[in-house]
C-alpha cells in the first residue's frame, strides 16, 4: 500500500489537460523507520523537501483533487522515507525555475528525471536513475506524417524538419530540438520551429490543438500519456537524446551527504526487490533504468 502525499497549489490540475499549478509546500506525516539508513543531518526538522512537476506522468502528477501527488517517483520516495524515518514535503514548480531555487536552498531534492548535462553539473549534482531516449508524440492520425524511418538502430529524423515542436522552457527537449534543427539545416532542409512553454500542460495542448506538430517524451512518459489522454499518438521508434546519456534526481552541490544517503537507500531498495517492482508497475523497463544509480554519470563511491 502506498502513501499519498499532498501539496497545496494555487490552481487545480487533473492528470489530463488542465493548467499546471505552481504553489506552496505541504507536508505528510513522518513514517515509521523500517531500518537500513539513518537520515542525514542536513534534512531540516526531519523533512525531505522536494521540488516536483505535477504534470509529468507516470513519474509524478497531481490527482484530480489538484492536491494529491501520485506517480512512480512519489512511491519511490515513500519507500525511501520509510527507510529514513522522514516526512516528504512537495513543492510543485515550473521546470525552468527548479535548478536556481534548489541551488539557493529552497528544497533538498528535485525529482522528475532531469537530463544530466555538463552545464547543469556546474550548479547541481545528479543521481542518475534512467537512460535517455526520446519518443515523438503527435496528434491522433499523424497529420504531419512524421516518421523515424524503418531502422530502429538508425532512426531517421528528417521528417521533423520544417515542423513545429512544442517543448518545455529550459528543458532537455528544447536543447534536443535545437540539435535536430541544426542537423536539418546542414542537410539542406528547413529548420524545426521550437515553441517553448513554461508548463508541460501548455505544450501538450499546443500539439492537441494543432499549433505544434509534435512533442518529445521519454518512453514511459509517452506511453502513459497517450494511453490516458485522447487526441494523441506515439510515432513508432525512439532516438538517443543528444548531449545527455542519463536523467535523474538532483541535489545541491553543497549537499553531498544527502546525495550519498539517497544512493545508499536506493541500493537497499534495489537489493530487496522494491525498486524493480516500482519500475515495472509504472511501465519503466529495466533496460531504460540505471541500476545501480550513478552520481554525475559515474559509479557512486
Amino acid at each position: 500500500m502506498h502513501h499519498l502525499r499532498k501539496i497545496s497549489v494555487g490552481l487545480s490540475l487533473v492528470a489530463t489537460l488542465a493548467l499546471s499549478a505552481c504553489g506552496s509546500a505541504g507536508s505528510s506525516n513522518a513514517p515509521a523507520t523500517t531500518g537500513g539508513s539513518a537520515a542525514p543531518a542536513s534534512l531540516r526538522d526531519g523533512a525531505l523537501n522536494v521540488f516536483a512537476d505535477g504534470a509529468y506522468p507516470p513519474y509524478e502528477y497531481l490527482d484530480k483533487d489538484g492536491k494529491t501527488m501520485l506517480g512512480m517517483e512519489v512511491e519511490m520516495l515513500d519507500a525511501i522515507s520509510k527507510k529514513l524515518g522522514v516526512q516528504i514535503t512537495y513543492q510543485n514548480m515550473q521546470f525552468d525555475g527548479m535548478i536556481p531555487a534548489l541551488a539557493n536552498g529552497r528544497a533538498d531534492l528535485m525529482i522528475m528525471g532531469m537530463a544530466d548535462t555538463d552545464k547543469r553539473r556546474e550548479q547541481v549534482d545528479f543521481i542518475d536513475l534512467y537512460k535517455t531516449t526520446m519518443r515523438v508524440v503527435t496528434q491522433t492520425g499523424n497529420p504531419a506524417q512524421l516518421t523515424l524511418g524503418n531502422d530502429p538502430a538508425n532512426p531517421d529524423m528528417m521528417s521533423l524538419c520544417g515542423r513545429k515542436a512544442a517543448v518545455t522552457t529550459g528543458g532537455q527537449q528544447e536543447q534536443t530540438v535545437k540539435v535536430l534543427s541544426d542537423n536539418c539545416v546542414k542537410a539542406g532542409k528547413p529548420a524545426i520551429e521550437s515553441q517553448a512553454y513554461p508548463q508541460n500542460t501548455q505544450e501538450y495542448l499546443a500539439v492537441k490543438n494543432g499549433r505544434a506538430d509534435f512533442d518529445l517524451f521519454v518512453p514511459a512518459n509517452a506511453d502513459y500519456f497517450v494511453k490516458n489522454n485522447t487526441g494523441y499518438e506515439v510515432i513508432p521508434g525512439s532516438f538517443p537524446t543528444p548531449g545527455a546519456r542519463f536523467t535523474g534526481w538532483i541535489v545541491a552541490k553543497n549537499n553531498k551527504e544527502l546525495g550519498d544517503t539517497l544512493v545508499r537507500v536506493i541500493n537497499e531498495l534495489i537489493a530487496d526487490g522494491t525498486w524493480a517492482q516500482l519500475l515495472g508497475k509504472w511501465g519503466v523497463t529495466q533496460a531504460d533504468a540505471v541500476i545501480p544509480p550513478l552520481r554525475n554519470g559515474q559509479p557512486s563511491a
